[in-house]
């Protein structure tokens, strides 16, 4: 009967120092018992803002602040006109004569680097447009353009110039069998550039 008992007993198979190596293993495994904590990914580092485009250098229809003539057909065609804003009926600036030579100065409202203009002609107009200009600033350079006889503005490109002034001397004319006022017509006129700061 004894060797039945023993027979039922249950078997001690490891050794006490295997259990406390497992133990150990365990414990290494698991960061020292304390909870691993999960692996996270790096946060990605902020993107650096983009430099905003600079709007300030950029040309522009510069403001007009007066202007003056070599001659008016009449104060509804003054010089004035040239600049209004206004394409609309016959408003633009209108010579006395139909001679080479007339001239129309423009006052800008600052300072500016001038870079273009633009001219518009009229369709239609009785009078003679300009074919041909020189355009001479403050610091007395010159330039000279070509304008087409067509309807519409025309842009013109320039060489930079810095400046507060713009004189308009026609040169020639675009001749043409409609004209029954003995006048140069200039509709509109628009200076563009980027204002110079102090």
């Amino acid at each position: 009967m004894p060797f039945i008992l023993a027979a039922l007993q249950p078997r001690r198979t490891a050794p006490l120092s295997i259990a406390l190596l497992l133990v150990a293993l365990l414990l290494v495994a698991c960061g020292g018992g304390e909870a691993a904590a999960p692996a996270t990914e790096p946060e990605p580092e902020a993107a650096e803002a983009e430099p905003q485009e600079e709007t300030d250098n950029e040309p522009q229809a510069l403001s007009i602040a007066s202007a003056d003539a070599s001659s008016e057909w009449s104060e509804s065609y003054s010089s004035d006109m040239a600049f209004d804003g206004s394409t609309e009926g016959w408003e633009g600036w209108y010579t006395e004569t139909m001679e080479p030579g007339e001239w129309i100065d423009l006052t800008l409202e600052q300072a500016a680097t001038v870079e273009s203009m633009r001219i518009y002609t009229r369709e239609g107009d009785d009078s003679a447009h300009i074919a041909e200009a020189t355009l001479v600033f403050a610091d007395g350079s010159e330039q000279t353009i070509e304008l087409a006889e067509e309807t519409g503005w025309q842009d013109v490109p320039l060489e930079p110039v810095d400046t507060e002034t713009v004189r308009i001397v026609i040169d020639s004319i675009h001749e043409h069998e409609d004209i029954t006022f003995d006048s140069i017509a200039l509709t509109e006129v628009e200076v563009w550039g980027t204002p110079t700061t102090e």
